[in-house]
């Protein structure tokens, strides 16, 4: 699952962050003025709405399902061993 979060992770940023100093290291002066609206109107449409990686439609991928995940695994254990001292403790009592 970490491998998975991480990669999901690094793939965003490189479509969206990398791929966005990539286009603005582009020299716009040497293309002609449509151009350059469509490369300006694109890094807004990035910057606006920056690249997501899902479970088709479920979940999104990246660092932080690795970290809930650990802690929802955590507090399950958590609450299945209060489970067990409490029958452990019915069947001393018994």
């Amino acid at each position: 699952l970490f491998i998975i979060c991480n990669e999901a992770y690094h793939a965003s940023r490189k479509v969206g962050l990398e791929f966005q100093v990539r286009l603005l290291n582009v020299n716009l002066g040497a293309i002609d003025r449509s151009t350059q609206r469509e490369v300006e109107m694109f890094l807004v449409a990035i910057a606006k709405n920056p690249p997501i990686m899902n479970l088709d439609g479920f979940t999104n991928i990246n660092r932080e399902l690795f970290t809930a995940n650990i802690s929802f695994m955590s507090t399950y254990l958590i609450v299945l061993m209060q489970f067990k001292l409490t029958l452990l403790r019915q069947s001393a009592r018994k």
